[in-house]
């Protein structure tokens, strides 16, 4: 280990590390865990965008794999997006609801990023890119140390590829959809209007996810990439405005259950995307009368149905 440092004339510096020596081996070994979104294009963000939230799983297929039956103690959080990144929250999910807050930073800046201590230590039970490429994840410090060192979920392909079907069906666009066209070159075709935004954040909101669950070694734990439903949840954002401040935007969650109360959609048709002549009364653009709740629980739908893979 090297330190470099720069002596100023008449300055004292009494920087530096203290290394201590014990005979008694602690009992517990400290690990650190990285949580939130897989680095990856599925995962974009609309141009021109003031507010777009995206969220990402650590789920029971990946916590009952390697957390011990007395679960793993949180003691401090480092939350970290690059550039767009503005507001992060990670919060502890039990029975589809959300139970407590381990960290939270509604005015987040890439450029003040620091390891948090948490008021209290929090119980979780079993159950690389460039600054311009954004990501959204949450580094725990925690004990004890387990093999579990990346949990984060994203998009499946598989839905997003039906996205791109129905938008540019949609808008009447000619675009590859065979695997020679990236994610990246198909996210970049897209004729970005205010429904599309609204299609590609109900997609986020409701289609299944891909989970990432990954050793220390780095190696995935077996048949680790599971792909199922995302969690439905009952939010524990608080819903009135405190004094003197803004009202948040409600989280993904909140907006989930809230939709929950509402009469699902009466449509049968058999296969997502649909013909363009019904798409559009289907989500009633005629009108223009499509609310964010419509499209997310039709979209839903839609989406559970038929093979993700023909998109």
């Amino acid at each position: 280990m090297r330190i470099l440092r720069e002596v100023i004339k008449d300055r004292v510096d009494s920087s530096g590390i203290r290394l201590y020596y014990t005979s008694h081996l602690r009992k517990y070994d400290g690990g650190i865990m990285e949580l939130g979104l897989v680095y990856t294009p599925v995962m974009a963000i609309p141009p021109q965008e003031e507010n777009f939230e995206l969220t990402g799983y650590c789920t029971a297929k990946c916590t009952e794999t390697a957390l011990p039956q007395g679960g793993m103690h949180i003691f401090a959080s480092q939350l970290h997006t690059h550039l767009t990144g503005i507001a992060v929250r990670t919060v502890i999910v039990r029975e589809n609801q959300e139970v407590e807050i381990i960290n939270v930073d509604n005015h987040f800046s890439a450029h003040f990023q620091e390891i948090r201590m948490l008021n209290k230590v929090v119980t979780v039970l079993p159950g690389g890119f460039g600054i311009m490429e954004e990501m959204c994840v949450n580094y725990v410090h925690y004990y004890p140390h387990t093999e579990l060192e990346l949990c984060k979920s994203a998009v499946d392909n598989g839905y997003l590829q039906k996205y791109f079907a129905f938008i540019n069906r949609l808008h009447d666009d000619e675009m590859c959809h065979c695997p020679r066209a990236s994610v990246t070159e198909q996210f970049a075709a897209v004729s970005w209007d205010s429904f599309s935004k609204q299609v590609l954040r109900a997609l986020y909101d409701t289609a299944p996810i891909s989970m990432h669950c990954n050793q220390s070694s780095a190696i995935r734990f077996p048949g680790s990439i599971l792909t199922h439903t995302a969690p439905r949840l009952g939010s524990l954002q608080p819903s009135v405005a405190l004094a003197g401040h803004h009202a948040e935007p409600p989280t993904p969650a909140a907006r989930l259950a809230s939709q929950q109360t509402m009469a699902p959609p009466q449509d049968t048709t058999p296969s997502f995307p649909l013909p363009l002549q019904h798409t559009l009364p289907l989500f009633g653009l005629a009108q223009g009368a499509a609310t964010s709740s419509t499209v997310s629980l039709q979209l839903f739908e839609l989406l559970s149905w038929g093979d993700p893979q023909q998109p």
